[in-house]
């Protein structure tokens, strides 16, 4: 699982609107995508960052914070269950 693939489609979404930070919410064509509070710090970050890459280090530590220890896995979980969540609302999240 590339992390870019996940940057790629979120770029070039222009039907996924501001993410919502104060509930976690995200819109795909008026369809709601509720995220939980790691992921939608991801997908914020992606959207505020356009064509850029994340190195696992700087997206744990965005996300998590500095001096957290966390699996390489786990970012993997969060992009899988994202892509999920945005396949469920007939996003092209592949």
């Amino acid at each position: 699982m590339k992390l870019g693939s996940l940057l790629s489609f979120i770029t070039i979404a222009g039907t996924i609107r501001e993410p919502k930070p104060d509930s976690y919410e995200l819109f795909f064509e008026d369809k709601e995508i509720l995220l939980t509070p790691k992921e939608f710090a991801m997908v914020h970050l992606f959207i505020n960052n356009r064509n850029k890459v994340f190195s696992r280090n700087h997206l744990i530590e965005s996300v998590w914070g500095y001096g957290v220890s966390i699996e390489d896995r786990t970012i993997d979980s969060h992009v899988r269950n994202i892509r999920e969540k945005l396949r469920k609302t007939g996003f092209p999240a592949d």
